[in-house]
């Protein structure tokens, strides 16, 4: 299973950009920059979870579908609402990765 580990975060008028580095087993790491809007944050978290935590479950979920990071390879740079695209039932996933 890949380990998502959030190295740091920036705040702008839209919501946060991190940067992130996601390890697995059997690749090397890689370092992704993620953007998280404010809008999809409330959504998925109803401001009970940090930020960071849902960052962390978006990526993961990002990596389990296969959908939007076939062969586990996410672009360097992403945001939530691109995964939405790629991935329909994200919000289901989401909910089980609280």
């Amino acid at each position: 299973m890949p380990s998502v580990r959030i190295e740091h975060e920036r705040e702008s008028g839209r919501g946060w950009t991190y940067d992130v580095l996601v390890e697995r087993p059997d690749a090397p790491p890689t370092r992704h920059q993620v953007g998280l809007s404010f809008a999809d944050y409330e959504h998925w978290s109803h401001g009970v979870t940090r930020p960071e935590e849902v960052m962390r479950a978006l990526v993961l979920c990002a990596l389990r579908t296969g959908r939007f990071a076939p062969g586990g390879l996410l672009p360097p740079r992403f945001d939530a609402a691109t995964v939405r695209r790629y991935v329909p039932d994200l919000d289901r996933h989401m909910q089980r990765a609280e």
